[in-house]
C-alpha cells in the first residue's frame, strides 16, 4: 500500500469514527438511520427552489398579505393596515400550541412580523417581487427542494441562504445571487460541486457541504471562500 492510498484510507477511517462517535439529537438520529429511506422518498419530488419558497411563504404571516396570493382582493394600504390589526389581535391571544405552530411556519426568515410591519409601512401593496428583492436572508429547511432554479436570481440582495435537509443533488453557481455571503447546504445529497464552483459568487465566504454525498476525491479550489465545511461525507 503506497503512502497516498494509506493517507486516504486513514482519513476515511478517521472521519467514519468521528461520525459514529458523534452525539446525535433525537431528530438527527431519525435522519441518520433513515437517510436512505428519506432519499427514496424525496426522489419522488421534482421541486425547484422558487416553488418551495412560494409554498413556504404562503404559510408564513405574509401569506395573507402578498399580492400574488391574494389577487382577488383590492390591494391597498388601508386593507393591509386593517389586516395587521387582526393579525396582532390573533397573536396576542395565541395558545401555546398556536404560538409554537406560528414560529414553525415562520422560519423562512428572521423576525417575520417585524419585516411585515416594515413592509406595510413602506409599501401600499405587499408585492411578491419587491419582497424577494428586499430579503437578505432565507431559511428553507427539511423540504423537498431538488433544484436551485434561475428564480433565485430575483433575490438580488440575498446574503444568507440556508437549505438544510433538502433534496439537492447538484447546484449551479450561475443561479445564485451575486451578493451571497453564506450558503449552507448541510444534509442534502450533493455528489459534485463542479457546476457550483464554475460561477460561484465572488462575495461567498462560507460554503457548508456537511453530510452530503461528496466522495473521497472531492476537491475545491476557490480561494475567495474563507470557510468550507465538508465533514461527514462519503460515510454511507
Amino acid at each position: 500500500m503506497n503512502q497516498l492510498s494509506y493517507s486516504k484510507q486513514f482519513e476515511k477511517d478517521f472521519r467514519r469514527a468521528k461520525f459514529e462517535q458523534m452525539k446525535w439529537s433525537n431528530e438527527e438520529e431519525v435522519i441518520r438511520i433513515n437517510r436512505n429511506r428519506r432519499e427514496d422518498w424525496y426522489s419522488k419530488y421534482e421541486l425547484n427552489f422558487s416553488e418551495g419558497f412560494d409554498m413556504t411563504l404562503r404559510k408564513t404571516v405574509f401569506g395573507e398579505y402578498v399580492d400574488t396570493f391574494n389577487w382577488q382582493q383590492e390591494q391597498d394600504s388601508y386593507l393591509n393596515e386593517n389586516k395587521l390589526l387582526i393579525t396582532n389581535y390573533q397573536m396576542k391571544h395565541f395558545t401555546s400550541k398556536e404560538k409554537e405552530k406560528f414560529e414553525k411556519n415562520n422560519m423562512l426568515f428572521d423576525d417575520s412580523l417585524d419585516l411585515l410591519i416594515d413592509t406595510i409601512n413602506k409599501r401600499e401593496i405587499v408585492e411578491d417581487g419587491w419582497l424577494k428583492r428586499s430579503l437578505e436572508g432565507v431559511r428553507l429547511l427539511n423540504f423537498y427542494v431538488k433544484r436551485i432554479d434561475y428564480g433565485l436570481k430575483s433575490f438580488v440582495n440575498l446574503q444568507v441562504l440556508i437549505l438544510v435537509g433538502n433534496n439537492i443533488r447538484d447546484i449551479e453557481g450561475c443561479n445564485l445571487p451575486r451578493c451571497l455571503v453564506f450558503l449552507e447546504l448541510y444534509n442534502n445529497f450533493i455528489q459534485s460541486i463542479q457546476n457550483l464552483v464554475k460561477k460561484v459568487p465572488k462575495s461567498l465566504l462560507h460554503l457548508g457541504l456537511g453530510r452530503n454525498r461528496l466522495n473521497d476525491g472531492f476537491t475545491i479550489n476557490v480561494e475567495i471562500i474563507s470557510v468550507v465545511n465538508w465533514t461527514e461525507n462519503g460515510l454511507e
